[in-house]
């Protein structure tokens, strides 16, 4: 099912921004007008995502469009970010004005998302709920081969009673490793590490091994088929061959505030999320 957030509020805002002829507002309205790759059939990133969608594990997700431009308090006050947080300032955010930015992470899926009336509805009949939700996102990055201030995310959430089952990191695990596969090939190499977001907790960041040759196991010979199996997953030694381990995604178990902000109680439904990009 496709789950679009009401944009009343997002369309009043571009409006008022079409108004505006400051350096900053321009520099905004020409980020908005880049295309999103993610729904561009001819885009690798497209290409990308669909081979995420198409999973089987994930047939029965929602798909969630969100805005682009959000409330401040929406994109770091609910997610729980600290009062000093370098991403609330505007050396690394774009503001559209005093009260609404640019979104830094489509992890605001979670907050339209669960708002929507039908999907209160289903909520309320204690059903288990999977969504998606890819786009453009806004940063006040330093450029360069790994960043970029308008990029790419895919995010990925699930929730389910408590009664149904309880959520273990090992779960996450083997849900970003069917990801690594789709994407890079059955031959990916890949390993965990623990990292810390703002609103989740655990949390762990995904890397995957990319040889010198730019490719991943899963699109290169057979010798790294061979050195995918002797290095695959955590604590499988050394690469025999030249590269690095590249970040993909990061990911946990979503916090009680967080869970608390989006109106589900803690207590009652377990949950994992992710973001790739």
């Amino acid at each position: 099912m496709i789950i679009e957030a009401d944009l009343t509020s997002e369309k009043k805002l571009l409006s008022e921004l079409a108004k505006k002829d400051d350096p900053e507002s321009k520099r905004i309205k020409r980020f908005l007008d880049m295309p999103d790759l993610s729904r561009d059939s001819e885009s690798p990133i497209h290409a990308l995502i669909q081979r995420i969608l198409n999973i089987p594990e994930f047939k029965d997700f929602d798909l969630v469009k969100s805005p682009e431009v959000v409330p401040y308090d929406v994109s770091f006050d609910v997610y729980g970010f600290p009062a000093d947080h370098p991403a609330r300032r505007p050396s690394d955010t774009y503001f559209v004005d005093d009260k609404n930015v640019l979104r830094t992470h489509t992890t605001v899926m979670w907050y339209y998302y669960l708002r929507d009336p039908e999907i209160k509805k289903r909520l309320e009949a204690g059903e288990t709920l999977g969504f998606f939700s890819h786009g453009k996102v806004y940063r006040k990055d330093e450029i360069d081969r790994s960043h970029m201030n308008v990029f790419h995310q895919i995010d990925g959430g699930f929730v389910i009673p408590r009664g149904k089952k309880e959520i273990q990191l090992e779960d996450l695990k083997n849900v970003l490793i069917l990801i690594a596969k789709a994407c890079f090939g059955d031959d990916v190499k890949y390993k965990f590490e623990v990292d810390h977001f703002p609103y989740t907790d655990p949390s762990l960041q995904m890397d995957v091994w990319v040889s010198a040759s730019g490719a991943s196991p899963g699109e290169a010979g057979a010798s790294s088929r061979e050195a995918a199996s002797r290095a695959r997953s955590e604590g499988g030694g050394a690469p025999s061959e030249s590269g690095r381990w590249v970040e993909v995604l990061g990911c946990g178990i979503m916090t009680d505030l967080l869970m608390n902000n989006l109106g589900l109680d803690p207590k009652k439904w377990s949950n994992w999320a992710f973001g790739f990009g």
